[in-house]
């Protein structure tokens, strides 16, 4: 993945997006099942609640542990946290009944017509959302 995203950093998104479905995916289902089996009771949204709140607290424990003493990996510790984030998004995908290691959940928004990549695009502000001093 490395070497990867060294050779096409512009690509990094998607690298990581593929990485995340081939690697976490199993274990963001796992994770949702192991809810599931904790918690019977609960409904889709408690369940989106309780992968939420996980994640927010990886998240934030990586962050704080990386953002201290080790600032000099900081630019491995964004990935780290961006595969946080994707393991997140993997198991609210499987909470909505979806398959976490679908390839589909990687190229979902990342290519358009002919599978070239879509780049976001610059959306001017209206006079509303400007703010006037």
């Amino acid at each position: 993945m490395l070497r990867a995203a060294l050779a096409d950093p512009a690509h990094l998104p998607e690298l990581l997006a593929n990485f995340a479905v081939h690697h976490l995916g199993r274990r963001a289902a796992a994770a949702v099942a192991r809810a599931r089996e904790t918690h019977p009771e609960a409904g889709d949204a408690e369940l989106r609640a309780i992968v939420i709140t996980r994640g927010r607290r990886v998240s934030q424990s990586e962050g704080a542990f990386v953002a201290g003493p080790l600032i000099v990996p900081a630019p491995f510790a964004f990935c780290t946290a961006l595969l946080t984030q994707s393991r997140m998004m993997l198991e609210l995908a499987a909470v909505a009944g979806r398959e976490a290691t679908d390839p589909a959940r990687a190229a979902a928004g990342c290519h358009g017509p002919g599978g070239r990549t879509q780049r976001p695009r610059a959306v001017p502000l209206r006079r509303a959302d400007s703010v006037s001093r």
